[in-house]
């Protein structure tokens, strides 16, 4: 039988993994525990984290 899925899940952006509080927070928004703003505020973080990592590379 052919396997057409990976035995894992890797959940990232680009190249980048993403980071475990933004998994958790959006975990958390799907069940209720957190608004969209409060979502929108780790993401935007996770952004800054994410192009301040990027520009340290180049």
């Amino acid at each position: 039988m052919t396997q057409t899925h990976a035995p894992y899940r890797v959940d990232h952006v680009g190249s980048f993994l993403r980071p475990q509080e933004l998994v958790v927070a959006r975990e958390k928004f799907t069940a209720g525990e957190l608004s969209q703003e409060e979502l929108t505020l780790v993401e935007d973080q996770a952004i800054r984290e994410l192009v301040k990592k990027k520009s340290l590379l180049v």
